[in-house]
């Protein structure tokens, strides 16, 4: 059994909070390690930022949003003075997935870093880089072997299938890490901003993708989310990160038919601002 929190349950239910105790009390009881798992997905705008928190008080952090929101996001999820971040993915070099990741790595200690090392020429993308080296982070040069376990949750990384460091995309949402996180029987997928065509090759690749929770690609995009993608994961759940009247008119009415077709539950972060699952 999993629960779904938004911020705008919280507020709703913000009287009763107050009402019980001091708000001080309230959020340091919030903070603390509850043995559980928690997926936030960040308001950050136009972009992607995905927390992880183990029930070990692991922290992973997928993508970073195009500015610094993740920085509230961040404080606002983990206790005020744990600034450890013990495993941090790039999924590609876009700025709206890159950006934040730069004031986290000046600010937070940083263990690992995953990313693809794929060539992309972004100053942002290269600002990222030497944040990287600059933190002296362990860096995993990304492929379907580069997986971690943090005890009661797994990274079970799953494209690129081999490794791609050194090579140009014409695409490179296309060179994208995509990964199931998996806790206990419990699983979400994160693909950054595959298009259908690399996910119709993770599908022929693995038998089972099965995921209670989809990390809607590409932001809820036209060109993600096929059919076949969507029968072989059976998710539950899809979370849309996208920005409040973004330009980019995501996610389509399409996307969001194909999703309740599939009786799949959709929050969005435009709609619901941050989303916190917990396992």
């Amino acid at each position: 059994m999993f629960f779904v929190k938004t911020l705008k349950l919280i507020r709703k239910y913000a009287f009763q909070i107050i009402f019980v105790g001091a708000v001080s009390c309230v959020i340091f009881a919030l903070d603390l390690p509850d043995n559980r798992f928690h997926a936030y997905f960040l308001d950050v705008g136009q972009g992607d930022s995905l927390l992880i928190k183990t029930p070990e008080n692991q922290h992973i952090l997928i993508d970073g949003g195009p500015n610094n929101s993740v920085m509230k996001g961040l404080s606002e999820a983990m206790f005020f003075f744990d600034k450890t971040i013990d495993l941090m993915v790039l999924t590609h070099p876009h700025s709206d997935h890159v950006t934040g990741l730069i004031s986290v790595l000046k600010d937070y200690d940083v263990k690992r870093v995953m990313m693809t090392l794929v060539i992309y020429k972004s100053r942002v993308y290269a600002d990222f880089l030497k944040a990287v080296k600059d933190e002296g982070a362990e860096v995993f040069v990304a492929d379907a072997t580069t997986d971690f376990d943090f005890g009661s949750t797994f990274i079970d990384t799953l494209y690129p299938f081999s490794k791609i460091s050194g090579q140009t995309f014409k695409d490179v949402n296309d060179s994208s890490i995509a990964m199931r996180i998996i806790y206990g029987d419990k699983s979400i997928f994160v693909g950054g901003d595959i298009g259908e065509g690399i996910e119709k090759k993770i599908v022929a690749k693995y038998n089972d993708l099965k995921s209670d929770v989809l990390k809607v690609s590409h932001h809820g995009s036209k060109k993600s989310s096929s059919d076949i993608f969507l029968r072989a994961l059976r998710p539950k759940i899809a979370i849309i990160s996208c920005g409040k009247n973004n330009s980019y008119g995501f996610p389509p009415d399409m996307i969001l038919d194909r999703l309740n077709k599939y009786g799949i539950k959709i929050y969005r972060t435009d709609l619901d601002s941050k989303v916190e699952l917990v396992f």
